[in-house]
């Protein structure tokens, strides 16, 4: 609606005459510029990222994400958030197929993934809190206890949103005896980074756990970790 009497504004002031094209390309550099959303912390997480696209666009309205960054750290876990979406919700259609053994078999899938974000863990949550007409108990049992499970994480997951990161007094502290030592933590990523590497490829971690661990590096390498896990302690 602001758009619609923006443009209404610029032709009656265009047809009086009162609108040179300086003046054009001002406004619409203007209204571009308002439309920009930054996200300022470049270690926020990929479910904040979604949640802050959700919220930057109008209400029920239907829309097209075109993501474009440098795929470590925050860049990776808001593209992961997307291919656990992909990964889930097959196995959530197949959950409610009119097949109880293909259920079944989904929701045993289902409570094995371990890679759940906010919007997929929600979305199962709440797909998952109806039951099938024929349900065994074994079924709901089972249906029952992927649904507590995927709950506990969208609500830790939701929590994360809105937790803010206090300074503790001594964070300067610790970030100034992190920048001494940190040359020596890249020497422990590196090997940590070729470790599982190999492992990755001898099959004996899964691919999400191998994703986890190379973006809590990248994480890492982006600095403030001394001071997190201080906090953590703490």
């Amino acid at each position: 609606m602001a758009k619609q009497q923006v443009h209404a504004c610029v032709l009656h002031a265009h047809d009086a005459g009162r609108l040179d094209d300086a003046g054009f390309r001002a406004l619409f550099r203007a209204l571009f510029l308002r439309s920009l959303r930054p996200v300022e912390d470049a270690a926020t997480s990929g479910d904040r990222i979604v949640a802050f696209v959700a919220r930057s666009v109008l209400p029920g309205a239907r829309v097209t994400v075109m993501g474009v960054q440098n795929i470590k750290g925050t860049g990776l876990d808001f593209a992961y958030r997307w291919v656990a979406l992909g990964l889930v919700h097959p196995r959530l259609v197949r959950a409610r197929a009119p097949a109880p053994l293909g259920r079944a078999e989904a929701l045993r899938e289902l409570l094995a993934f371990d890679d759940y974000g906010l919007v997929d863990s929600g979305t199962v949550s709440a797909t998952l809190a109806t039951a099938p007409p024929d349900e065994s108990d074994a079924e709901r049992a089972l249906r029952e206890r992927v649904r507590a499970m995927v709950a506990t994480i969208h609500a830790r997951r939701l929590a994360g949103l809105t937790q803010g990161a206090r300074r503790a007094w001594w964070a300067p502290l610790a970030t100034i005896v992190e920048r001494l030592i940190d040359p020596v933590d890249a020497i422990r990523r590196y090997f940590v980074a070729q470790r599982t590497m190999r492992e990755l490829r001898d099959h004996t971690i899964s691919l999400a756990d191998a994703a986890a661990t190379m973006q809590a590096l990248y994480a890492r390498q982006k600095g403030g970790w001394l001071t997190k896990r201080l906090g953590a302690r703490g």
